[in-house]
């Protein structure tokens, strides 16, 4: 073990290191909320301010987003992530997305919200970005999911801590 530790450098996970299966599943799991996973229900905060994602409320502000939509409609958003384009998005969408890992690398699912932004064609895959905008709605495949409508996007490094782990 100690060699194999030293024999492969460490790398980076994002949204292409396994491309068969960030195609298969990473369109799948951008909504964290699980009909069949009995979780907490998170609520919104009761106040109106700017909604700020960070490593800290990441995961529980973006299940109780897909819970509770409704309660957020309108309500300014800030998120940093990555940008994560999939081959279903119009050419205006993307995700400012980030990895959610519960328990290793393995299990890891790309998490977040889909951004409509006029300029999202020109933003390049896996660069990272942070989203200022406002929650709306928006209908994929039948079914209303929140996005949200960007006001601005603005290329940033990547953030010291780039994995979301939601239970520590």
């Amino acid at each position: 073990p100690l060699i194999l530790a030293f024999a492969f450098p460490a790398v980076s996970v994002d949204s292409m290191s396994d491309s068969d299966f960030a195609a298969e599943y990473a369109s799948q799991e951008i909504n964290p909320v699980s009909k069949t996973k009995q979780e907490q229900e998170f609520k919104p905060k009761e106040n109106n301010s700017k909604l700020v994602l960070n490593e800290e409320n990441f995961y529980s502000e973006i299940y109780s987003i897909y819970a509770n939509p409704e309660l957020y409609l309108g309500r300014e958003i800030e998120v940093v992530g990555f940008v994560f384009k999939d081959k279903n998005f119009s050419e205006n969408q993307f995700v400012p997305a980030r990895l959610v890992m519960v328990c290793c690398a393995a299990d890891m699912v790309t998490s977040g919200l889909v951004c409509n932004y006029d300029k999202a064609s020109e933003l390049e895959e896996n660069s990272w970005v942070k989203v200022i905008g406002r929650i709306e709605k928006i209908e994929v495949n039948g079914e209303t999911l929140p996005c949200i409508t960007a006001e601005k996007v603005e290329s940033v490094q990547k953030p010291q801590q780039e994995y979301i782990y939601p239970y520590y």
